[in-house]
């Protein structure tokens, strides 16, 4: 059901009612009302949530298909790093998967080490 995959979309995202309901101008009330399939979903709010939070219209109105949408730029990425993973490279490989294990500061913080990297070797440092 539709009220279902609203709910998991959300739950997916770590989002209250409140948070989630903001976005697409729904109070909590309404929002939890739709979860539990006590009030129907209209197409404005479906092509709100898809919208917004990047969902596949298809995958909430059927449950096919994957339920985030993917961009061109996004499934060039994904097939780059397929790539990475499949080589032969050990160390590429586990530093890859590793870095999925990082929070966002982390993340920040490798980033700006890697730019460092980068520019001390292209001698801009």
């Amino acid at each position: 059901m539709v009220s279902e995959r609203i709910k998991q979309i959300r739950n997916d995202l770590k989002l209250t009612l409140v948070q989630f309901g903001e976005r697409i101008g729904l109070n909590n009330s309404t929002l939890s009302m739709i979860e539990r399939g006590q009030r129907s979903v209209t197409d404005r709010t479906i092509k709100l949530i898809c919208s917004e939070y990047k969902v596949s219209e298809n995958w909430l109105r059927t449950g096919d298909g994957d339920m985030y949408q993917v961009d061109d730029d996004e499934k060039q990425l994904i097939e780059e790093l397929a790539d990475m993973l499949k080589n032969d490279n050990e160390e590429l490989r586990e530093f890859i998967l590793s870095t999925l294990e990082l929070d966002i500061d982390e993340i920040r913080a490798l980033n700006a080490l890697i730019r460092v990297m980068n520019a001390k070797k292209n001698n801009q440092i």
